[in-house]
């Protein structure tokens, strides 16, 4: 856990910043407090618990607490500390996941645009939340917490309803993008959250495809394989379909819908059908 005190009263604090815990931090000025992100990433063979092992059935929290997986912090698992909320950017493993951890009476916040996704995994069994879920956040509305202001500015991400946030406090401006990325198919969205966020004292940045380029390949290495766009992805599964007879299995991410919904439609267009063996399960 580090702390970063900004000018005048406002305390910035990294509580976990990335793999395999999961970035989360915190904004605190005039007595309350908003955290942002509340995830457990999904690394297998990094994460303590991994590659089978789990945590004790009826002891998950105090087991992950101990293991520096989540992270010790008052006012948010056995009761609330009247000052904490906690803001969720989209609903990835690695910011959701310890939410169902969060006291009932922790105020929740989250992206509208999430919702239909986040109940739908809900209902399937595949990630546990909080109860109750928590307040959905208007695209662009400000939410006021004390002297603490929280805007939600929409970002591309390859699941519904990713966002980042604008947080600001009497000395503050920090802008903080979630995850994002520029090869999707809403690259503006990406772009127009960079414009709002111009002139901000701290940006708090994850991404996809972010990282600069790889060094080229020592003498008869195989080249890296290229970076692709989600149109890329459409075009070269239409060119597989084209050039092969029989079945073709693709591994889909489900929470990817923009990309299941794609390749159905390339695969129509082809004459096929995507065929989802989940589906059968309701």
């Amino acid at each position: 856990m580090v702390g970063f005190p900004m000018p005048a009263s406002t305390l910035l604090t990294f509580l976990n910043t990335g793999n395999p815990t999961g970035l989360k931090f915190t904004v605190e000025h005039g007595g309350r407090r908003a955290l942002f992100d509340f995830g457990l990433e999904h690394a297998p063979g990094r994460a303590p618990f991994s590659m089978g092992l789990e945590p004790r059935p009826g002891r998950e929290l105090a087991d992950l607490l101990a293991v520096g997986s989540a992270p010790r912090l008052d006012g948010v698992y056995e009761g609330w500390d009247g000052r904490t909320a906690v803001f969720i950017t989209h609903m990835h493993l690695d910011h959701t996941s310890l939410v169902r951890f969060l006291h009932p009476q922790v105020p929740l916040f989250y992206p509208a645009a999430m919702e239909d996704l986040r109940s739908a995994v809900e209902a399937s069994g595949y990630l546990a939340w909080r109860r109750p879920a928590g307040t959905p956040l208007p695209d662009r509305r400000p939410l006021t917490w004390g002297e603490i202001e929280v805007t939600p500015v929409s970002v591309d991400h390859d699941l519904p309803g990713a966002t980042g946030y604008l947080v600001r406090t009497p000395d503050l401006f920090l802008a903080y993008t979630g995850d994002h990325r520029w090869h999707g198919l809403h690259a503006e969205s990406t772009a127009a959250f960079a414009e709002a966020a111009r002139g901000a004292d701290v940006l708090v940045q994850e991404g996809v495809l972010l990282e600069p380029p790889a060094a080229a390949p020592a003498a008869g290495a195989l080249p890296p394989l290229p970076r692709l766009s989600e149109h890329d992805v459409a075009l070269g599964f239409g060119s597989l379909l084209a050039s092969t007879r029989g079945l073709v299995v693709a591994n889909l991410y489900p929470m990817n819908r923009e990309r299941v919904a794609l390749l159905a439609g390339t695969a129509a267009a082809s004459g096929r059908r995507l065929f989802c063996p989940s589906a059968l399960n309701g």
